[in-house]
């Protein structure tokens, strides 16, 4: 409910994000939740977009599991197009690797950000979370490679356009 608060508010106002998720919990039914728990969930979701790090409590470590496998689930292919709708969705000369200039925040192509969201696979933290990615991350290495084997038998892998 409130983990991508920064995203609506801005990653920069972090006092302003912290009120409208405080705001969003307090509709939470009364006694779903004691004061301490509601305190590690806003923390979690505040600190959600950290790497791992070893200070962050269960509630977090479960959080980015959960956000990094809704990230690996094959809508992300459709979610990447659909929110990168000015990039290519392959660079011919990079299908066998990322293009050089492409970060998780600005890919240069969709494949570059599906192959950013691959990267996670040793980053889960619990069991649980490493069983549930396993198959999807097959399913997106397999899904790369079979765009650039196709582009390969057309003889148009690495090509420049």
């Amino acid at each position: 409910m409130i983990h991508s608060s920064d995203r609506m508010i801005g990653r920069e106002d972090r006092p302003k994000i912290e009120k409208f998720m405080r705001t969003l919990v307090s509709f939470l039914p009364d006694g779903q939740f004691e004061n301490g728990e509601i305190d590690d969930v806003v923390e979690a979701a505040l600190r959600h977009m950290e790497r791992n790090q070893p200070d962050q409590k269960l509630v977090q470590v479960v959080l980015m599991d959960a956000d990094r496998l809704a990230n690996l689930m094959p809508t992300v292919i459709i979610r990447s197009a659909q929110f990168h709708p000015s990039i290519p969705a392959v660079e011919l000369e990079y299908l066998e690797t990322s293009n050089p200039e492409s970060t998780y925040r600005d890919p240069a192509n969709v494949i570059d950000d599906i192959r950013k969201c691959i990267e996670w696979e040793t980053w889960f933290r619990t069991e649980e979370g490493e069983r549930l990615a396993e198959p999807h991350i097959a399913f997106l290495k397999g899904y790369v490679n079979t765009i650039a084997e196709q582009y390969r038998s057309l003889g148009l892998a690495g090509v420049l356009l």
